[in-house]
């Protein structure tokens, strides 16, 4: 009996041995997964594979006896795994977790998950999902449908998510264009961010009674959305950028049994009508000339969008706005009368009409929307009301054909200087008629602001002059003016700022000088400005991204000592710039990646006493760069501190330089480093 139960003893004890090379506190692997701390060290997040070999892994529940509740970004992803089993009490599952796993069929989802990353799965093509009317879940054993990840097509009209389904994915249903009605079930208890984001064409959203959660911008773009019935206990209103935008764009949202409120008469226009509006939102007809049923107040946002039966419209009286990108595309539409109600006009309510050639704008017109007009080539003339008082942002950009505007008697708002369209004080040059072919241009002396975009696609003019008064030019102005050859700021004393592309791509500009007020130049400036020889940049404090990007032409450029950054791509491909020359005492602090690649004749560069921080792969390219001039207060300088990819230190031992792995700079020629200091 005794040695019956010593045999016994013995077992139990190599049982517990073996047990305990595979499991410690819990029921955690030793030696396996790898794991850090979470949530201020109260649970532990998986983090990596460790030392596991198997293709199966099974995630423990706690590790040294704390709750294991996250799988982190990237912590199985390009690994060879086949199956994954979560245990009960993994609440997240962060970016590219699973990512790119080639052998990976098989993912176990615990029913305490609540937040799953847009890109937690992205690249694993073998993983079997459940697939149900189009669409994909993944889940575990009691429920297959616990995550809804998307669909198989992306031209799903309708969606009605399954009822044992408890999460929608971040970016599932993204830019789904043809989806116009979602119906989430009870069941679903979060919809992740940007889940629906881009859905232009959803007009209907229900939401289940158990959604606790709408991530940010869930519904974001979602701009022609009508009516959203909401079954949860969240507060949705409308204008709202709560509860991921569900209630922006709603024209009603219900919360208790409402019927829809939208019906489609016998010509097919789509209309919403309650007890105060009746409003146009949509046109399932296919005639050429329409004319919009009487009693509507306005047409909505997409309403017309891209229809390319449309040639003509009539609008009733009583008409007060036409909502964003409502005939957007229309390519067709030549001819539009908006009646004297109309007040607004939405963004991009016209962009693209590239056969409108003609529009009436009504006398009541109060707002014209950024872009509105944009894109209508074959726009030749347009007179705006003396009630307009609100242009958006280039309303009338890439309108080739348009000789003249005409302000209709006294504007508070806008008026027409030789057919160029003006604020009524005359100090916004608000758009130049892009139908002009004359070669030079001088502003009004009391212009103080070019507006965005206000010459942007002008191909005549080879020169324009501006007045003393002028402050600032905006972004854009003059984008893609490919003739132009000069622009001069002789006379102006007050210039303080250039917007981001302000001259991009004026591919024939030779050279601009800027007054010492410059003090700000925005990014891409002259991008693309391939002629450009001769730069003076006045006193800004940055040289900013892709500023001098590509102006190959550019031979040499002095860096003033306001400057205290040259930030990345900022003189990229610049190959015949010879000369920079850079102050001794100048201020600037750093080199931004790639700022000087490819400056194929850069033979010298000064590195000023501030300078922290050279980025990578600065002065990749530079095959004539011979010597750099290091300027130091102190012996030591580290070039790309704390960037080991560049992977090179420069210092200095005993008054003499040692440099090491200077071909990663791709320089040919040996660097002559002088300090001075």
């Amino acid at each position: 009996m005794k040695k019956k139960f010593l045999l016994l003893l013995t077992a139990i004890l190599s049982i517990c041995v073996f047990a305990f090379t595979l499991f410690a506190c819990g029921n955690e692997p030793v030696g396996a997964l790898e794991y850090e701390p979470y949530d201020y060290g109260t649970e532990y997040q998986v983090v990596g594979l460790g030392t596991v070999k198997s293709k199966t892994v099974s995630v423990p529940d706690t590790y040294k006896g704390k709750p294991v509740t996250r799988i982190a970004e990237g912590a199985f992803s390009e690994s060879n795994i086949e199956k994954v089993v979560l245990p009960e009490g993994i609440e997240e599952i962060a970016d590219s977790a699973f990512s790119d796993c080639p052998l990976l069929t098989n993912v176990v989802i615990p029913q305490s998950v609540y937040t799953v990353a847009a890109n937690a799965f992205s690249g694993s093509v073998n993983l079997n999902y459940t697939v149900s009317n189009q669409l994909k879940y993944l889940g575990n054993g009691e429920n297959s449908y616990l995550l809804l990840t998307g669909a198989t097509v992306n031209s799903l009209t309708e969606l009605s998510v399954n009822g044992q389904t408890k999460l929608i994915l971040a970016g599932a249903f993204m830019d789904f264009d043809f989806l116009k009605s979602v119906n989430i079930s009870d069941g679903v208890e979060r919809i992740g961010s940007q889940a629906f984001d881009g859905c232009d064409n959803l007009n209907t959203v229900t939401l289940g009674a158990n959604v606790k959660k709408i991530d940010s911008r869930a519904f974001y773009n979602c701009n022609a959305l009508v009516e959203v019935f909401n079954k949860s206990s969240l507060n949705v209103k409308k204008k709202s950028i709560e509860n991921g935008y569900v209630g922006y764009n709603a024209l009603a949202i219900y919360t208790g049994n409402e019927q829809s409120k939208i019906s489609t008469d016998g010509n097919g226009f789509v209309i919403f009508e309650n007890n105060t509006e009746k409003i146009l939102v949509g046109y399932s007809g296919t005639q050429q000339t329409i004319e919009i049923p009487t009693g509507i107040t306005s047409v909505n946002n997409r309403a017309f969008y891209g229809n390319q039966s449309l040639t003509s419209a009539i609008l009733p009286s009583g008409l007060k706005s036409i909502g964003m990108q409502a005939f957007y595309g229309c390519e067709n539409l030549s001819e539009i009368t908006l009646p004297s109600s109309i007040e607004k006009i939405g963004d991009y309510a016209f962009y693209g009409c590239g056969g409108l050639s003609r529009v009436s704008l009504g006398d009541s017109l109060i707002e014209i929307g950024n872009y509105a007009f944009s894109g209508c080539e074959n726009l030749s003339e347009i007179t705006l009301p003396s009630t307009l008082t609100k242009l958006g942002n280039a309303p009338f950009k890439d309108c080739k054909n348009l000789v003249s505007f005409t302000a209709n008697g006294d504007s508070a708002g806008f008026k027409a200087i030789d057919g160029n369209l003006y604020t009524f004080d005359g100090k916004t040059l608000v758009q130049y008629a892009l139908g002009k072919t004359a070669a030079e241009f001088t502003l009004p002396s009391g212009v103080e602001v070019v507006s965005a975009s206000a010459f942007e696609g002008e191909t005549d003019l080879t020169c324009v002059t501006f007045g003393a008064a002028l402050k600032g030019v905006d972004a854009s102005a003059f984008y893609g003016c490919t003739a132009l050859q000069t622009v001069d700021f002789g006379l102006s004393v007050a210039l303080a700022s250039v917007g981001s592309s302000a001259f991009y791509g004026c591919a024939s500009l030779i050279e601009i000088a800027f007054p010492e007020t410059l003090v700000s130049l925005g990014s891409s400036a002259f991008y693309g400005c391939t002629s450009l020889i001769s730069v003076e940049v006045g006193a800004p404090q940055l040289i900013d991204a892709y500023t001098f990007y590509g102006c190959k032409s550019l031979r040499s450029i002095r860096i003033p000592n306001s400057v205290k950054g040259i930030n990345a791509y900022a003189f990229y491909g610049c190959e015949d710039l010879v000369n920079v020359t850079i102050n001794s005492d100048s201020p600037l602090t750093g080199f931004g990646e790639y700022s000087f690649a490819d400056c194929k004749s850069l033979t010298s560069i000064v590195i000023p006493p501030k300078t922290e921080n050279i980025q990578k792969f600065a002065f990749k390219g530079c095959e004539s760069l011979a010597t750099v001039d290091f300027i130091r207060e102190t012996n030591w300088w580290t070039w790309d501190k704390g960037n080991a990819e560049v992977g090179s230190s420069i210092g200095v031992v005993d008054d003499v330089l040692n440099a090491q792995n200077l071909t990663g700079f791709y320089c040919k020629h040996l660097w002559r480093c002088n300090l001075n200091g």
